[in-house]
């Protein structure tokens, strides 16, 4: 694969037309690595190694234009790229692909058959050792086996789908139970209480004007029926609470002598009256 110092070399050097078509085939490249990565199939694996070839086609196409030396010579990509002489050159690429593999672990995969030459000379394919390394070794950052790394990023993805669908699904409870009128606005709410309050103040000044006769005949104007006359103002205090506690509707006389009709707890407002 092109190192990343190559490619800057190229589009620093490049015409505006060489540097899109090179920057296209490079991000290809690095797409197609990831993709085989997060599921190690044959059909990703050949995917990856035609972006690559393109790209490296055109990497050198471009640099003999430039004429610059990058290493890349005039090989088939086939042979100067995609196959190791032994298994000291298969480790240490997959040593550089972040794959976790010591040097007697390696010859005792090659003496238990999981990996071997499959091209002439004793050569290495790079695809066999990538089809090695996905099936048989950890990735050295995570230490994990790419499947089962897989496995947890899609287990990691579906919570977090379950948890995201759990919100939204609460959320439209509420807003139903809003619509309901199950739910007043704070606004509300606070006018609510502040109705109540002007309801229980102006029910006990006419309730005082209202029985204030009764209350001074009950006693005959006798300090010593004091008494009587206390039980009786908290009867009819009792009984004006009680009122108020309620959720029915109630009476509110306004200040000013005005009667101010029915009031009733508001409810959460209509969409439609918006």
């Amino acid at each position: 694969m092109l190192s990343d110092e190559v490619v800057r070399l190229l589009l620093d050097r490049a015409d505006p037309p060489h540097r899109a078509e090179l920057t296209v085939l490079y991000n290809s490249v690095l797409t197609a690595m990831n993709k085989y990565r997060q599921d190690p199939t044959e059909q990703r694996l050949r995917a990856w190694r035609a972006a690559e070839a393109a790209c490296e086609d055109m990497a050198r196409r471009l640099a003999a234009e430039l004429g610059v030396d990058v290493g890349l010579g005039s090989a088939p990509v086939e042979e100067a790229m995609d196959s190791f002489s032994n298994i000291r050159a298969v480790r240490a690429w997959l040593l550089e692909q972040g794959w976790r593999i010591s040097q007697s672990g390696i010859y005792k995969h090659r003496a238990e058959g999981k990996i071997a030459p499959d091209l002439p000379g004793g050569r290495f394919s790079r695809r066999r050792v990538e089809a090695y390394a996905a099936a048989h070794l950890r990735r050295a950052d995570t230490g994990k086996r790419p499947q089962r790394e897989l496995e947890e990023q899609q287990r990691r993805k579906a919570l977090a789908e379950t948890r995201r669908a759990e919100a939204q699904a609460l959320k439209l409870e509420h807003e139903l139970a809003v619509l309901q009128g199950r739910y007043l606005p704070r606004e509300d709410f606070y006018a609510e209480l502040a109705a109540r309050a002007l309801a229980l103040e102006s029910g006990f000044r006419a309730m005082v004007q209202a029985r204030l006769g009764e209350w001074i005949e009950l006693v005959g104007g006798d300090a010593t029926r004091a008494p009587d006359l206390s039980a009786a103002v908290q009867a009819d205090l009792d009984r004006l609470l009680g009122e108020y506690a309620s959720l029915g509707r109630f009476h509110v006389l306004l200040p000013n002598g005005q009667a101010g009709g029915e009031a009733a707890p508001s409810e959460a407002p209509d969409p439609e009256d918006d």
